[in-house]
């Protein structure tokens, strides 16, 4: 373990630490509100100042100016050995639907609310209620529910909860939902508490209306049917900014800007293109008459040994008008 790496983790507490494992889980993302609610302080200043702190020794990023958004780090998955997927970068709805499910925890945590974080978790969550391993949602043959939150309430229901995609429809996502938990349904019947969680009140409107749809319905298994509960969060973010890569305004602007080339004006001709042009003129390369450009006279030697008759050495001499004809060079 680098020495630098060692330094941050002197500066961690249980107060800490606890507060980056609970946003690791929850995807990652927080904003100040909601970090005031997970009680990382008891005031927006401190909270402010706590945040800033830990970006400064590099466990978190800001990555939204407003709503002000924070999001951990590597470094933060490597302080707590968890899955490295949240501190990557995400689009500006990926964001959104992960601080859903941040402020969904604040809220549920209130009725009370027990939640399994951990992946095996949540499987033997199913499993030991007598739920075969197979009746679990798979994808690529095993159980999958890292996307979804699971969690024990209301003396000892089980509750599964799906945030609300923005970017898909939400018909879509029910019968998703409904799919991948019909055998779960079959098996722990009224126990198992279905719900998705939207927040806005337009979207939490059309999932009311679109439950009892029929083609989420026939996905009912025999005997059952499934219930799935809308749920409106009080507070969501209902748009952001991102920031752009970099993570901050301050190093963003502190780039400097690219230099640009230097052109080269007509002061700036070297000899060469001087000599060029007059020789162009001389051979009639572009046509049988040219102009050439001013050309200085040069004193010779014996004008530099002998100064008594002071040489012009700005007078110029100028060629117009050059004609060349095929007759006289013949003479």
């Amino acid at each position: 373990m680098s020495q630098r790496f060692q330094s941050r983790m002197a500066l961690m507490d249980e107060h800490i630490e606890s507060f980056l494992q609970i946003v690791t889980e929850l995807g990652g993302y927080c904003t100040l509100e909601q970090a005031k609610a997970l009680e990382l302080a008891n005031s927006d200043t401190r909270v402010l100042a706590y945040l800033r702190g830990l970006e400064r020794v590099g466990f978190v990023r800001r990555v939204a100016d407003y709503p002000v958004v924070y999001q951990i780090t590597g470094a933060t998955t490597r302080l707590l050995d968890k899955d490295r997927r949240a501190r990557r970068v995400h689009d500006a709805a990926r964001v959104l639907n992960r601080l859903l499910a941040v402020s969904f925890y604040v809220e549920a945590l209130l009725w009370p609310a027990e939640f399994a974080f951990d992946h095996q978790h949540k499987i033997n969550t199913f499993v030991y209620e007598g739920c075969p391993i197979d009746a679990i949602p798979q994808r690529g043959g095993k159980p999958y529910l890292w996307e979804e939150l699971v969690l024990w309430h209301d003396y000892n229901r089980i509750g599964v909860a799906i945030m609300d995609d923005q970017q898909r429809s939400p018909l879509s996502q029910l019968k998703g939902f409904a799919r991948g938990f019909s055998r779960l349904v079959a098996c722990l019947g009224d126990r198992l508490h279905m719900l998705v969680v939207t927040g806005t009140g337009s979207r939490h409107r059309l999932y009311c209306r679109l439950v009892h749809h029929p083609a989420v319905m026939k996905l009912s298994p025999r005997d059952f049917a499934i219930t799935i509960e809308p749920y409106q969060v009080r507070s969501a973010a209902k748009s952001l900014q991102l920031l752009p890569r970099g993570n901050s305004q301050e190093f963003v602007a502190g780039k400097p800007e690219p230099q640009q080339p230097r052109r080269r004006t007509s002061q700036f001709t070297t000899p060469a293109t001087i000599l060029t042009a007059i020789h162009r003129a001389a051979t009639g390369t572009r046509g049988t008459s040219g102009t050439v450009p001013l050309v200085p006279l040069v004193p010779s030697k014996a004008e530099r040994k002998f100064p008594g008759d002071p040489v012009q050495l700005q007078k110029t001499r100028q060629i117009q008008d050059l004609t060349l004809r095929r007759s006289d060079s013949r003479d």
